[in-house]
């Protein structure tokens, strides 16, 4: 489809693509304001064959002969009896079908570029990209759930102190947003004899400054000033003083970080704000359709030189506004205003502290060092704040953080410090209190741990791994329960394991299983099992029995069944109580002494005593006889006495006479 070129107005879909050509449109009119949504209206007769193609919230694209307009969106209808009228909005307004959906912040570090792109990324429908933006500030912008896109991105230029223009590029789909500082060359012209129809003048005085104290980075006395660069060491700055009177005004920008910059910025803002606010209104002849010259085309934001000879008029102004009533029917007329201050330029001090930036909050660079390491004292207590540093200093750092990470705080006593660039951490703190129903630490590794007086009213460790644990002292409480264990859950336990504790008021201990075990039951020890090893010692039962014994065993391996007793040592109890240089076997009771075989009773080195207090028995068993084969009696008389012996049962007497 090609469009006529006497068709004024194209409509498009939702979608940008072309449904129709308004050739007999007519009452065309639209409105463009600086960094504002401009408006347009156009009719249509009600026997127009397209009508039904112009519906809400398709677009119309407008056109003033071969030059293009703008593009708008169709967002009323108002029917009359032979024609339909069509009010649109500036397709900018679409940033308004979207909104934040959570609070919202952007800006700061990452500059203006990155503000408006973040703004334009929560399109549910991508229309509009970022081109070009002249601008890279540092204010953190914060926006709560339900702030329309629009208004988000008109907030990001408003705390500016200099001059901005949002212009756009509709012609191309998806569309283009631009952000651009004022032109600074004229390209328009305006003279009451040539194309100026009517022009009237407003003066406003309302916001006149001929004296400016300029205030930089900083805070208190160390906030950067101009009295060493200011010509005469003065704090301040005037113009039109003569003209206007003394009207003062504290200009603060924390984005100036020396007092040449300072100075100079201050300089060229005075030279504005010392000059009423010009405000033209302008009926022109719009010649460019007849002169096709630039200096005849008149656009948003451009700066139009205007002369009036008669009102002495020769400034250069911008086009704050610019209205057609009549594209169609009167199309050579055009009201402007122009302005040589625009509202951009309005930074009262009510509307300083907006959308969350730091322009009117006395902040500074924190003095000395660089990010990561803890400053030096700065000449007075403060906050002090930058794009790097946050820290409270009152003869001290109280508190400090900074881009790095680095964390600290301190009262000059106990103190936290965060270290990320050197992986430290030092705390030092009266008490300690962490509270957290999981995780408070995940896995950690300590390397060398010197604790030098550490109290734990409750430790549960059950993952020591460690091989060691070296103490000079482990104290158990006298408490039933507390013990050292593994395996064992108490001194009955029979599992295998050990228990070393307290309980029913005494210190146990065992060690073993149900079969075999050692316990000290407090007043007894019990060993149930084989004992092997040897006795490198002696083993003194004085006052107590050995009982019973299955075997008991003496000698070497070589004679597992000898009793040894040599001199000085003995074996059971001496019935005179005299023990030394003597050895006993005392038997009480009726005890035998028997073997199995053979049984050889000898005195080597000297007489073998048999004494009975009464009869002297020897019984040989079954039908062997005794036999005495020589009595030997040399050495003295042998006391008077007898020996009872039985032979085969029947009893017989040995008698011994003097």
């Amino acid at each position: 489809m090609t469009a006529p070129v006497t068709a004024p107005v194209i409509i498009y879909d939702a979608a940008m693509n072309k449904a129709a050509y308004l050739p007999r449109a007519f009452g065309i009119s639209y409105t463009l304001r600086a960094n504002e949504v401009g408006t347009a209206s156009f009719s249509v007769p009600l026997d127009d064959e397209h009508l039904s193609e112009i519906t809400a919230q398709r677009f119309a694209e407008l056109w003033n002969g071969d030059t293009r307009i703008e593009l708008f969106r169709i967002i009323k209808e108002t029917k009359g009896h032979d024609y339909v009228r069509f009010d649109c909005e500036h397709a900018l307004a679409t940033l308004n079908d979207d909104e934040f959906a959570a609070t919202t912040y952007a800006g700061a570090v990452a500059g203006t570029s990155a503000a408006l792109t973040a703004i334009l990324a929560s399109q549910a429908v991508a229309r509009w990209t970022l081109g070009t933006c002249d601008f890279s500030e540092d204010f953190l912008y914060e926006w709560a759930r339900g702030t329309k896109l629009l208004r988000a991105v008109l907030d990001v230029p408003g705390r500016f102190q200099a001059g901005y223009f949002f212009t756009f590029s509709t012609a191309t789909y998806p569309w283009t947003l631009n952000l651009i500082a004022p032109p600074s060359t004229p390209t328009a012209y305006i003279d009451y004899g040539r194309n100026a129809k009517e022009l009237a003048r407003e003066a406003d005085y309302s916001d006149l400054v001929t004296k400016l104290y300029p205030h930089g980075a900083g805070s208190g006395v160390d906030q950067i000033g101009i009295t060493t660069v200011e010509p005469g060491g003065l704090a301040y700055i005037t113009c039109n003083v003569a003209t206007y009177g003394t009207l003062t005004r504290h200009w603060t920008d924390q984005r100036y970080t020396t007092e040449a910059q300072l100075y100079a910025a201050a300089v060229d803002l005075l030279v504005t704000l010392a000059e009423p606010k010009m405000t033209y209104t302008i009926s022109a002849a719009d010649l460019v359709r007849i002169t096709n010259e630039s200096i005849d085309t008149f656009t948003i934001g451009a700066l139009v030189t205007v002369t009036d000879s008669i009102l002495g008029i020769d400034v250069s102004v911008r086009v704050m506004s610019l209205t057609k009533s009549d594209v169609t029917g009167a199309p050579g007329d055009v009201t402007l205003e122009l302005a040589n201050k625009g509202e951009e330029f309005d930074f009262s001090a009510a509307e300083q502290v907006n959308v969350n930036d730091l322009s009117n909050i006395d902040v500074s660079n924190i003095p000395g060092g660089t990010p990561g390491a803890l400053p030096g004292a700065p000449s007075g207590a403060g906050l002090y704040v930058s794009t790097d540093y946050l820290g409270y200093y009152d003869s001290g750092w109280k508190t400090y953080m900074d881009s790095t990470g680095r964390l600290y705080a301190s009262d000059g006593t106990y103190w936290f410090d965060f270290n990320p660039v050197l992986g430290t951490l030092s705390i030092k703190v009266s008490a300690l209190d962490i509270s957290a129903t999981t995780g408070i630490v995940d896995t950690l590794q300590i390397v060398d741990l010197a604790v030098t007086s550490g109290k734990i009213a409750s430790l549960s460790a059950d993952k020591i791994t460690a091989g060691t644990i070296d103490a000079q002292t482990i104290t158990l409480a006298e408490t039933t329960g507390s013990a050292i264990c593994q395996g064992k859950t108490g001194p009955s336990d029979t599992d295998p394991g050990f228990w070393l504790g307290y309980a029913a008021g005494a210190s146990m201990f065992t060690i073993g299983d149900a079969t075999n075990y050692m316990k000290w039951t407090g007043t007894q020890l019990i060993v149930v099992g084989d004992i092997t090893g040897t006795i490198a010692a002696d083993l003194n039962m004085s006052g107590h029995a050995l009982y019973n014994c299955t075997d008991f065993r003496g000698g070497t391996d070589a004679y597992p069944h000898c009793l040894n007793i040599d001199n000085d040592e003995w074996l059971g109890y001496s019935t005179d109580g005299t023990v030394a240089n003597s050895s006993y076997l005392l038997l009480t009771e009726n005890v035998s002494l028997k073997g199995y075989t053979d049984v050889t009773v000898e005195a080597q080195r000297g007489d073998l005593y048999l004494y009975a207090y009464d009869d002297l028995y020897f019984d040989i068993g079954g039908s062997s006889p005794m036999q005495v084969t020589a009595w030997v009696t040399t050495g003295g008389a042998l006391g008077a006495g007898e020996i009872t012996v039985v032979i085969g049962g029947a009893t017989r007497k040995i008698t011994f006479t003097t």
